[in-house]
Formats: structure tokens, C-alpha cells, sequence
């Protein structure tokens, strides 16, 4: 699969079923653009989308302990972005 479908994809698997998800999301997703991840970013990144949203949220909200320190670093860039007001 080419890079630009790729990123499409991860795009579209960002819009969620739990409002709460679909958020943090939508704001990471407007301040960290896609294409300027690492391919090891892009991979935790797909793989954390597989999870399903009840997962998904408890991992962003630190309930669950993250697979893995790559998976760790993902989150705390989602985080990171959905924790400042969007200008």
C-alpha cells in the first residue's frame, strides 16, 4: 500500500464510535500532521486504531498500562495534543 492511502486510512480509522475518542483524536489529528510521523509512530499509531474504542479510551485515559513503550509514546503524543485548547 502506497504512503498517501496509508495515511488516508489511518485517517479515516481515527473517527470513532465514542464521542470521547473522536475528540482527542480529531485534535491530535489537527495539530500533528500524519505525514510528519516516523514509520515507527505510523505503525503504534495503526495498531493502537485496531484496539476497539473501550481499549483505546482507557489507554489515552491511563486505566491500562500501553502494550508497549512504542505504543506509550503514541498516547502521550495524543495526549499531549488534545491537553491545550486548539487556536
Amino acid at each position: 500500500m502506497d504512503n498517501s492511502r496509508h495515511l488516508k486510512t489511518l485517517k479515516w480509522q481515527m473517527r470513532r464510535g465514542k464521542l470521547e475518542l473522536d475528540l482527542v483524536l480529531q485534535r491530535f489529528s489537527q495539530r500533528h500532521s500524519l505525514e510528519f510521523l516516523d514509520d515507527d509512530e505510523l505503525v503504534a499509531l495503526a495498531e493502537l486504531l485496531q484496539l476497539p474504542d473501550e481499549q483505546l479510551l482507557d489507554l489515552v485515559l491511563k486505566n491500562e498500562a500501553a502494550p508497549t513503550p512504542g505504543h506509550q509514546q503514541m498516547l502521550d503524543l495524543i495526549v499531549s495534543a488534545s491537553s491545550y485548547p486548539a487556536q
